[in-house]
């Protein structure tokens, strides 16, 4: 139904020549997939992912993307605005060492399961040091994994607040390491040395 009935309505949406009734629709393509997902017992998340696939499948992807940067940027900053919000600014003071142990051991953590992962196909020491040290910051599915965990009082609320705390560290930290990674790379092309 998607790859039949989506086309159509956007092909007859651009030809209405308004930029906002064509976001709109495109939006509410991608909302009404996460509600029939989530109608049906599923994720809400698969339902918008699956409208994006149909969307991104039809001959107007490029200008769904051109339309929804603005937006997607906006959003983004909208959620790290409001996770730096939920963090609690004295567990950070009292608790210094144990943010900058779990802000640690998560960046190390993610840093070496990239490594692992991006190693074996030999890209080049220098692009293995830039896809290794961009992924360490904390993402947004990590924070939905520690709300849910929260809610099901696997996490306490302490526990919560360090992972957010720690999460700030390692954003924050990400810009320096990425900085690092051509010095990394050219490390790593010495002579002699095999990454």
């Amino acid at each position: 139904v998607g790859l039949r009935a989506v086309p159509w309505v956007m092909s007859h949406v651009a030809r209405q020549h308004s930029s906002e009734l064509f976001i709109v629709t495109a939006a509410v393509l991608a909302l009404g997939a996460a509600a029939a997902s989530t109608l049906l017992g599923l994720s809400p998340v698969l339902g918008a992912f699956i409208a994006g696939l149909v969307l991104s499948d039809s001959e107007y992807d490029h200008r769904v993307i051109a339309e929804v940067v603005p937006l997607r940027d906006l959003f983004a900053t909208l959620f790290f605005v409001s996770i730096g919000m939920l963090i609690d600014v004295r567990l950070l003071l009292d608790h210094w060492g144990d943010v900058l142990l779990v802000a640690a051991g998560t960046m190390s953590l993610k840093f070496l399961a990239t490594l692992a992962g991006v190693a074996p196909f030999r890209v080049g020491a220098q692009t293995t040091a830039f896809t290794s040290l961009g992924m360490i910051p904390v993402g947004e599915l990590n924070y939905i994994v520690a709300f849910a965990a929260l809610q099901a009082n696997v996490f306490s609320q302490q526990t919560y607040n360090l992972i957010l705390a720690a999460s700030l560290i390692t954003i924050v930290l990400t810009p320096q390491a990425l900085a690092l990674a051509p010095l990394t790379g050219r490390y790593e092309l010495r002579p002699g040395r095999v990454l």
